[in-house]
């Protein structure tokens, strides 16, 4: 994506940004929540 961006002006559609963004909202989410959690 960032290459096809780069090298030919290539806007990914509004599809691929959702997806890009649910996959870094669920990478923050795992990240904060095992620093919530206790630890055994």
């Amino acid at each position: 994506v960032a290459v096809g961006w780069l090298f030919f002006s290539d806007l990914p559609d509004v599809f691929t940004w959702l997806g890009a963004a649910i996959i870094v909202a669920s990478g923050l989410y795992i990240g904060w929540n095992q620093t919530r959690a206790p630890r055994r």
